[in-house]
């Protein structure tokens, strides 16, 4: 099963505390109307690292996106107001889900070399200044 998870840096081997870009900082660069796309990601200048790396950011900044709780509702005085907001969070969700899966996509049809256990374990820091640490998968028997 594939969960994302947040695990303490301490608790990761040293080979894992390389220096990576942190997810937050990274995220709070974007427009928020737009999803970053494989083809951005891709070119991402991340020293020593290799594609699958750059595919593993990308990969879990949306997946970061998608499953981040959204604020509560605020009080609204007309019904209309709440159900153009609820309705502007589920196309927000849809594009997200379908940026996911185009990014999924793109990366399996890239020709370049693929490792993906490298991308689904690689962790990155979620803030720059924080040790707690996000990778995309991790397998529970």
């Amino acid at each position: 099963m594939e969960t994302s998870t947040v695990v303490p840096r301490s608790e990761l081997p040293d080979a894992h505390q390389q220096a990576l870009p942190a997810l937050r900082p990274y995220l709070s660069s974007l427009p928020h109307d737009q999803p970053p796309r494989f083809s951005e990601i891709k070119e991402l200048s991340i020293p020593d690292s290799s594609a699958s790396v750059r595919v593993a950011f990308g990969l879990l900044a949306l997946l970061y996106l998608i499953c981040e709780p959204e604020d509560e509702l605020p009080v609204f005085v007309r019904p209309w107001d709440e159900w153009e907001e609820r309705r502007q969070r589920q196309a927000q969700y849809a594009t997200l889900r379908t940026a996911i899966l185009s990014y999924w996509s793109d990366f399996l049809n890239d020709e370049s070399e693929k490792d993906l256990e490298e991308v689904l374990w690689t962790e990155f820091l979620v803030d720059g200044d924080g040790d707690k640490v996000l990778r995309g998968a991790r397998i529970r028997s």
